[in-house]
C-alpha cells in the first residue's frame, strides 16, 4: 500500500511538472515570436519610407511648399503655390510614411536655408503637419516636431 502511495505521488509530481513546464514554454514561444517579429518590420518600413523620399526627389516640392507658407509677407496666392505638386509627390508615397518624411523634408530644408526665425521654423511645422488634411488624404494631422540644429 505505501508502495502505491509513493508511485501515486511520484505520478502526479511528474504530470505537475510536465504541466508546468508546458505553461512556462508557450509564454516563452509566444513572446519569442513577438519580439522577433517587431524588429525587423520596424527597420524595414523605415528602409522603404527612405527610399520613397529618394524616389519623390527628397520632396523638393513640398520643401518649397513649407518655406512659402513660412515667408511672413508673402502674397496669399504665391502661399498656395506648389500645394499641388505638394500633395503629387506625397501621394505616391505610403500614408505611413508621409509624416516622417515631412519631418525630413524640413531637416533638409532647414540645412539649406541655414539660420531661420523661430517663427520660421513654426510655420513651416505648422504647415507640414496639416498637409496630409490639405491634400485630402487623411483627417489626421502629421506630429511635426523637428530637433532645429
Amino acid at each position: 500500500m505505501a508502495k502505491l502511495a509513493i508511485l501515486a505521488v511520484a505520478l502526479f509530481t511528474l504530470i505537475a511538472l510536465d504541466q508546468v513546464s508546458a505553461f512556462r514554454t508557450t509564454i516563452t514561444t509566444t513572446v519569442d515570436e513577438e519580439t522577433a517579429g517587431a524588429n525587423p518590420r520596424g527597420e524595414s518600413q523605415q528602409q522603404s519610407c527612405r527610399e520613397q523620399f529618394q524616389q519623390q526627389q527628397q520632396l523638393r516640392d513640398c520643401q518649397r511648399y513649407m518655406a512659402q507658407q513660412a515667408q511672413r509677407f508673402a502674397n496669399p496666392k504665391r502661399r498656395e503655390q506648389g500645394l499641388d505638386e505638394c500633395c503629387d509627390q506625397l501621394e505616391k508615397m505610403d500614408q505611413d510614411c508621409q509624416c516622417e518624411n515631412l519631418r525630413e523634408a524640413i531637416r533638409q530644408k532647414q540645412q539649406q536655408e541655414g539660420e531661420m526665425s523661430e517663427d520660421e521654423k513654426r510655420k513651416m511645422e505648422q504647415a507640414a503637419e496639416d498637409l496630409p488634411r490639405r491634400c485630402g488624404f487623411s483627417s489626421q494631422r502629421c506630429q511635426i516636431e523637428v530637433n532645429w540644429f
